[in-house]
Order: C-alpha cells, then structure tokens, then sequence
C-alpha cells in the first residue's frame, strides 16, 4: 500500500482522504487504469467539494469524458458543475476557463468570449491569458481588427508580451509591414526572453538574413 492509500483508508470520513483519493486519481490515470481515475475523483468532490483538489478533481474527470465521449460532453458536465451551490467562486473561474478553452477548441468562439469574461471577472488573476484568448477568438474567427485591439490591451506578464507578439504578426500577416516592423523592434530592445527570437523575426522583414 502506498502512503496515499493509508491516509484514504485509516482517515476515510476526513478532508485529507478525500484529498488524498485525487492524488491516487492522478496514480491511476498515470497507469492507465481510467475508471478507477474516475471513482477516485468522484469520491474527492464528494468528500471534501469545497478543497482544491475537488476543482481539480473536476477538472480531469471532464477532460477523460472529453476523450471518450466528446468534446460538448465534457462542456454539459462542467456546465452543471458550475451551476452547483458547493462550488466556491474561485472554483467557478477555474471552470468558466476550461469552459472557455473547450469552446474555442470548438470554434464556438462567442460562446468561448463569454466564458473568459465570466473567468476573469471571477478570478482577476487570469485576467491576461484570459484577455490573449479572447483576442486569439476574434483572430480565429476572422475580425482581426478587434483582435488586434484585445492584443493590444493586456497589461499582465508574460501575456502583454505574447498579446503583442501575435499583433505583430497579425499586423504581418496584412502586409501591414512598417508597422509589424516597429512592434518588432520594440520587443527586440526589451529584456525579455523573446527578444532573440523576435530579433531573428525582424533580421528576416528586413530581408537580411
């Protein structure tokens, strides 16, 4: 018996074994063993809904219904999940977010929008990636204009360097050249750890490599 298992088993009607019982989720999916992933995680949200690992817990079962079943699956189960009065609004963030990465993966990109709203109106932390994203969902879904614009907006390390980075090459992508070149030469000067590669970037617009 492995440690995990003597905590789930000598303190069974506790927090920490239900905590617990995720770890040895995570064992399990490592070996491939799917179902007892699944009522391992069960048992976490059961036992202790309002921990940590009970969000997690949620997290992983909705990416195994994913995986068997689809996509929209795992969406109506977190869905509910959202929707349950146990569930901690930092919880609920969390949730809004993997909501909003599955409905971009879907293309449903003005449902994915309204899930990263909801993410970092919850959770002000996310604010950045969740910002990227939005502006990735309007470049994917072909208004690069405003792309440009949710790009352009992020203030939160290390997204306000990646939001600017997929604006310069937006900005190249349109043949708007002098102006990618200047976004370019920006973040080339910067002390970041990008700045290589955007030098390389902006050595090939100029034509001298």
């Amino acid at each position: 018996q492995t440690q995990l298992e003597i905590i789930r088993q000598r303190r069974a009607a506790s927090v920490t074994a239900a905590r617990a019982a995720y770890y040895l989720a995570l064992l399990r999916l490592e070996q491939g063993d799917e179902d007892a992933t699944e009522r391992l995680c069960r048992e976490t949200i059961a036992r202790a809904p309002r921990a940590d690992e009970a969000v997690d817990a949620r997290l992983l079962l909705a990416d195994l219904l994913a995986q068997r079943t689809s996509t929209r699956d795992a969406m109506g189960w977190l869905s509910a999940s959202y929707q349950s009065a146990s569930i901690p609004w930092r919880h609920r963030a969390r949730l809004a977010k993997r909501l909003a990465d599955f409905s971009r993966e879907e293309g449903a990109y003005v449902e994915a929008i309204r899930w990263y709203h909801e993410a970092m109106n919850l959770l002000p932390s996310v604010k950045g990636e969740a910002t990227y994203r939005i502006a990735s969902c309007f470049e994917d879904g072909g208004d690069h204009e405003l792309a440009m614009l949710w790009y352009h907006t992020i203030t939160q390390p290390p997204w306000n360097i990646r939001g600017l980075l997929a604006l310069a090459k937006l900005l190249e992508r349109q043949d708007r050249l002098k102006e990618a070149e200047a976004l370019y030469e920006q973040l080339a000067n910067a002390p970041i750890p990008e700045a290589g590669i955007v030098r390389e970037r902006l050595a090939a617009l100029r034509g001298e490599v």
